[in-house]
């Protein structure tokens, strides 16, 4: 993992405003500290979902051996001191780090772009210029807000990045509160992490001049919807950036599109000249949000209303009538299952109108409903 060079400006009195960190690249970082007995805290944390999955970093003391060697919270552990944690447990990789004596070696990698902020914040009471926004509990907090005047302004966090830690603190799990907490409280160096949503992008052109043309196309079904990428041309300036067809376009260089026409949001791209930044999320239906009286019984408020294809007893019939009349083949019906059922997406999980979790959205066939009076009867769900 690389990281180019820091650019600082200076205020009045002489003092470092803010240090800006470059995007941190896909890599790997290798972090070497001293540990002087075996009894010594290393303030580093593992986590571990399931025992074949890879060992990632959880945690980062402001005060252990790691602070500022380049290690982020969510990077991924090769190896400790040498040994190469691939198959290892978490229990066994953490053993390593305490039975290190003197030298400690940490290396470390990301398979996700993430962008790292450090400004200067001369006081608690002095404004830092940026905003956070949660839609739900469940939901990760994105930033919202990047004053012109802020601290931020000339790093590379923008409006819809989803923020990873605050000084060295995974917020996930946070709330928005909690997090802007975090914020205020902080004296001296202030660091944000931040990266694309789970399935969004942040992807970054260079356009030689205003008359150049991007080769991207942007829609807006309904005024009330949100505008989103219906083309992207092969030999354009974003043919390899990350977006893709079908997103939902937040910001276009830190201007916020959630407001916006497509007209003006294309407005926006014309009038860009250089470095442009389009930070894109998965599409969103904001017609299809309800009421806080209309989420299923135990699950909370704030969520998207649809429908989702599932394969219930429709499709189990259909793909035994075809394995009767076609053989084997017939079982591709699986991938385009008939069944439909009404379904609440809250976050990235999906719920049944019963309030039955049904799985993590991304993973199953959810289409947003524009309908947005009154939720299915539970009842009379459909299946």
């Amino acid at each position: 993992m690389t990281v180019s060079s820091s650019k600082k400006d200076e205020n009045a009195d002489g003092k470092i405003a803010f240090a800006v960190a470059e995007p941190v690249s896909t890599g790997s970082v290798v972090a070497t500290v001293f540990k002087e007995s075996k009894d010594q805290k290393c303030g580093i944390g593992f986590c571990q979902d399931d025992p074949d999955d890879p060992i990632t970093i959880s945690s980062l003391s402001e005060y252990g051996l790691f602070k500022n060697t380049g290690l982020r919270i969510g990077m991924q552990v090769v190896s400790v001191n040498g040994t190469d944690v691939d198959g290892f447990t978490r229990k066994k990789a953490i053993q390593l780090l305490r039975d290190a004596e003197g030298e400690l070696t940490v290396v470390a990698q990301s398979n996700v772009v993430t962008f790292v902020a450090t400004v200067f914040k001369q006081s608690k009471d002095q404004k830092s210029g940026i905003g956070f926004r949660q839609n739900s509990p469940d939901d990760p907090i994105t930033i919202s807000s990047l004053a012109e005047d802020g601290l931020f302004a000339n790093t590379d966090l923008r409006i819809g990045m989803q923020v990873v830690s605050v000084n060295g603190t995974d917020v996930d799990g946070f709330t928005r509160s909690k997090a802007i907490q975090f914020v205020r409280d902080a004296e001296g160096e202030l660091t944000v992490v931040a990266q694309p949503v789970a399935g969004g992008a942040v992807a970054v052109v260079f356009k030689e001049s205003k008359d150049q043309k991007c080769g991207i196309t942007l829609k807006q079904d309904d005024p009330s919807d949100p505008v989103s990428v219906s083309r992207i041309s092969d030999d354009g300036l974003f043919a390899n950036s990350g977006l893709k067809v079908g997103m939902q376009v937040v910001s276009i260089n830190n201007v916020a599109v959630e407001n916006l026409t497509s007209p003006q949001a294309v407005e926006v791209l014309k009038e860009a000249e250089g470095k442009v930044t389009v930070v894109g999320q998965p599409y969103t239906n904001t017609l299809a949000v309800k009421s806080a009286s209309n989420a299923p019984p135990g699950v909370a408020d704030g969520g998207i209303w649809g429908k989702n294809k599932y394969v219930g007893e429709e499709t189990k019939m259909i793909m035994c009538l075809g394995c009767l009349c076609c053989g084997l083949p017939a079982l591709c019906v699986a991938l385009w299952p008939q069944d439909e059922r009404d379904a609440y997406m809250l976050g990235n999980k999906l719920y049944d109108a019963s309030g039955q979790y049904l799985g993590i959205a991304a993973n199953e066939k959810f289409i947003p409903s524009r309908q947005t009076n009154s939720p299915p009867e539970q009842a009379g769900m459909r299946r």
